[in-house]
């Protein structure tokens, strides 16, 4: 465990830079979901030495269902809007990726940094991302969201202004190591 923090710590500092994050979550399908997650590769970007490339990993899916999403935790109506707004919340920030919907996915959420010495972390969240929601003692103003927006990448990265917090007293685990 401490050569696991060790190295994680290097990496944050910017000693052991990222070169490559490949984040895999087959449940990255709302704005809020998606503004947390653009905010971690952000955080990782301002501490890493140099560009790093990225790739996100979700499922593919398209829901059956007519009503429309207005809240900021709601699901976007297809994966293929959700790339999109993927995309455009990474654009917003600065950043290019590669935005994947794939058939299937394995059932854990992980975050894989690929670092310049060859060696790899890992930090495999148990609920991913969505284990977060948002706090919903918020006026409900706060919380709305345009999924309509011509600038999806401002709409997700500013809009949302929000405390997040765990979703009811549940717990999660959140997994460490290096290869």
């Amino acid at each position: 465990m401490s050569h696991t923090f060790w190295l994680s710590t290097r990496t944050i500092r910017g000693k052991d830079p990222i070169t490559e994050l490949i984040y895999s979550d087959r449940y990255v399908c709302s704005p809020l979901v998606v503004n947390l997650l653009v905010n971690v590769i952000h955080e990782l970007g301002r501490h890493s030495d140099g560009d790093f490339a990225i790739r996100i990993q979700g499922r593919q899916y398209q829901k059956d269902d007519n009503r429309s999403p207005w809240q900021c935790w709601h699901d976007w109506r297809t994966s293929q809007e959700r790339d999109e707004a993927i995309r455009q919340a990474l654009e917003y920030c600065g950043f290019e990726g590669e935005v994947l919907s794939l058939p299937s996915l394995p059932h854990y959420r992980q975050l894989q940094l690929q670092l310049r010495s060859g060696r790899q972390l890992t930090v495999q969240l148990d609920q991913g991302l969505s284990y977060w929601e948002a706090e919903r003692s918020e006026k409900s103003y706060l919380l709305r969201f345009d999924f309509a927006a011509r600038q999806l990448g401002e709409e997700i990265m500013e809009r949302i202004q929000c405390k997040v917090v765990a979703t009811g007293d549940e717990c999660t685990q959140i997994f460490i190591y290096v290869t």
